[in-house]
């Protein structure tokens, strides 16, 4: 999906303070939450979890949204999108196409 390289984003500092901090969107992954699948170790075993289950074991945290998809970022680290913020002030500076101009619809047009 186009329009998340790039864009800044912070983890939604409130709940997580362990990984608070800015991430710069690199890519939205298709897989929701409880589908992503990554390896990650403790001590010298590895194991393979969900995104949604290492929220749930290492921060505490189930997810409203499990079902929306993951962002990754350049790290290749996957962020679930109800954690993640858009940093004020960004603007989408490519041009919309027919179907997103008219999903705005008239209420957001310059009076």
């Amino acid at each position: 999906m186009e329009g998340v390289d790039g864009l800044n984003l912070r983890v939604n500092n409130l709940v997580f303070h362990k990984i608070s901090g800015e991430k710069r969107g690199r890519v939205l992954i298709a897989m929701p939450a409880t589908e992503h699948v990554f390896e990650r170790t403790k001590g010298d075993v590895a194991t393979t979890t969900t995104v949604a289950t290492h929220f749930l074991e290492t921060y505490n945290i189930r997810l409203q949204y499990p079902n929306l998809p993951c962002l990754e970022n350049k790290k290749g680290q996957a962020y679930p999108m109800e954690v993640l913020r858009l940093k004020a002030g960004q603007r989408y500076k490519k041009l919309l196409n027919a179907d997103q101009l008219q999903a705005l619809g008239p209420s957001t047009a310059l009076q």
